[in-house]
């Protein structure tokens, strides 16, 4: 228990900052480091062990990572970003992804393929762009990283 001193009012004021419980302490350094792991751990389980590690309508687990009911993107170096839930893949949705150079862009345009690829992101210069439903652009996908190949993956994990 926190001592509180006694006023000259006979009013018990607030208890110094000083006299934090041991309790207190350790509560606040069991989840500052909590915190500091998630932010460490997170990041790096989606590029190791990488890959697509199993998926089922809109449930992916990227690396160790679980994704449930999220779109994302992940770049050639291997980052995961999110992507907002559209049926309408642009050009500018996937320009950020160029800029690592992948060889190869693979675009999982849903289970059952209603993403729609608008037609100037089928004719970008540079990686060649294959559009698949997700359970078959997620088996490329790992199929290419396997290889060794620079690939980025933006993937619709519903519909």
């Amino acid at each position: 228990m926190e001592k509180s001193e006694i006023t000259s009012q006979g009013e018990r004021s607030a208890p110094s900052p000083s006299a934090e419980s041991p309790r207190r302490k350790r509560a606040v350094r069991v989840v500052a480091r909590t915190l500091l792991a998630l932010a460490v751990i997170v990041p790096l389980s989606t590029r190791w062990p990488g890959g697509v590690s199993y998926a089922r309508f809109a449930f992916t687990v990227v690396g160790a990572c679980p994704i449930p009911a999220l779109d994302f993107t992940i770049d050639a170096g291997g980052w995961i970003s999110w992507r907002s839930k559209s049926h309408r893949i642009t050009l500018a949705e996937v320009a950020p992804l160029l800029e690592g150079a992948p060889e190869v862009l693979v675009i999982a345009n849903g289970w059952d393929g209603v993403a729609r690829v608008d037609p100037e992101v089928l004719q970008v210069t540079g990686p060649s762009v294959e559009v698949l439903r997700t359970e078959a652009a997620f088996l490329r996908y790992n199929q290419l990283r396997a290889q060794g190949r620079r690939v980025a993956l933006l993937a619709h994990t519903t519909c």
